[in-house]
């Protein structure tokens, strides 16, 4: 079982935030999360939930949903998760890259800092 791990990104402040928080499911199916820093419940609407997808790049950093790898053959591929979680999505929209293939990745950015790479 991979560890459940979740990045934040600011969508006003252009940021990732860092702050303690429990996520939780709203009634209408949406994500929420309490800040327990600040004690408030934040509007899921002014930020992105990127979820730790169990894998690590050659650099043994984790990969996350959104970010951006490169393959030294084979370009540059955006990290979103197909519905079945066993592939990566290629840039170019079709699903296999193989997660065990993982290792020889390298995180160069993500699509919320750095968009124009791709």
């Amino acid at each position: 079982m991979r560890e459940l791990k979740f990045r934040v990104w600011d969508i006003d402040k252009k940021e990732y935030v860092e702050f303690e928080y429990d996520f939780y499911l709203g009634m209408d199916g949406r994500v929420m999360w309490f800040d327990t820093q600040c004690n408030e419940t934040l509007n899921p609407d002014n930020y992105i939930i990127e979820q730790f997808t169990g894998l690590q790049d050659c650099e043994d950093k984790d990969i996350y949903e959104g970010d951006i790898l490169d393959d030294d053959d084979d370009g540059l591929y955006r990290c979103v998760w197909c519905e079945n979680r066993k592939h990566i999505l290629f840039t170019d929209g079709h699903c296999n890259y193989e997660p065990s293939e993982s290792f020889y990745l390298t995180i160069i950015g993500n699509i919320n800092e750095n968009p124009e790479l791709l």
